[in-house]
């Protein structure tokens, strides 16, 4: 904890230390990352073909959205 707060002045956690930026929190290191990585052109793409797998697995594979039979 000492070793965090004396290289990032807190000690909270998440945190990313990209050169002189220091950014904490998971909400605000994932908008740093969104303004200084640029998306893959193929990101669009494989975030459709993740939700089709898990829709296809939620209706036909997933027992907790299954009827119940006795």
């Amino acid at each position: 904890r000492h070793a965090l707060r004396a290289a990032t002045g807190s000690d909270t956690i998440p945190v990313l230390v990209d050169g002189s930026a220091v950014v904490t929190g998971e909400e605000a290191i994932r908008c740093y990352l969104d303004q200084e990585i640029p998306e893959p052109a193929e990101a669009q793409a494989h975030r459709l073909k993740a939700a089709k797998a898990r829709r296809r697995y939620l209706e036909e594979e997933c027992e907790c959205l299954q009827p119940a039979t006795h």
